[in-house]
């Protein structure tokens, strides 16, 4: 992992299976110069799902701590609003309209710096 590039730990962070420096994986990967093409010639969403769209579910259930998602505001509230929720709104850690998960004792702490927080009303 030293040696992996930043593109290559970027692509583990949403496409596991995907990456040149993962010992087991995909059979098609995505190495430094095919990642910056993906990026230079697609939207940004495309070419997060194209990475993702080479994630195989088969890998992804021997290795179930692999990535092979991504997801920011725009696609939570696409889900969520698809799965029947009316009122979808953005939160932060602790910021809940919920009293109880605004109690730090009954709620997750794991990283909530790089974490998207989302409500949804039915």
């Amino acid at each position: 992992m030293r040696e992996a590039s930043l593109a290559q730990l970027f692509l583990s962070d949403f496409a596991s299976a995907a990456t040149t420096i993962s010992l087991v994986g995909n059979e098609k990967r995505i190495d430094d110069a095919e990642l910056e093409r993906l990026f230079r010639e697609l939207p940004y969403e495309e070419a997060l799902n194209y990475c993702t769209s080479l994630c195989s579910i088969e890998i992804q259930k021997k290795y179930p701590y692999f990535h092979m998602n991504w997801f920011n505001e725009k696609k939570l509230t696409q889900m969520l609003k698809q799965a029947g929720f009316k009122t979808v709104r953005r939160s932060a850690y602790l910021q809940s309209e919920v009293p109880v998960l605004r109690n730090q004792k009954y709620f997750d702490s794991t990283l909530p710096q790089i974490s998207i927080y989302m409500e949804a009303v039915k």
